[in-house]
């Protein structure tokens, strides 16, 4: 299974993508996704956000739960809106 960096660094090659349209597709910045992509990050309870990470599945078209689980993150339950803004908050 992928990691988040061998997972970025896929997405790209397959897509034939460079970091900065990653970025532009996803809606992150350009340093966020070298930041995860050197390793830096990437991993552990600290590492990103959910919300950046459903960035990430949506600009580059994989599964939320793909990209969670390459980050080491736990894969959220299905919520609905309300529950999902105060969660972040």
């Amino acid at each position: 299974m992928d990691d988040l960096k061998n997972l970025i660094e896929r997405v790209m090659a397959e897509k034939d993508w460079s970091l900065t349209v990653l970025a532009r597709r996803s809606g992150l910045s350009t340093s966020t996704l070298h930041s995860w992509k050197s390793g830096d990050r990437a991993t552990g309870s600290r590492g990103p956000s959910p919300d950046k990470l459903r960035q990430l599945a949506e600009g580059a078209g994989l599964p939320v739960a793909q990209v969670f689980e390459a980050a080491g993150r736990h894969i959220p339950a299905p919520m609905d809106d309300e529950d999902e803004r105060q969660f972040l908050h």
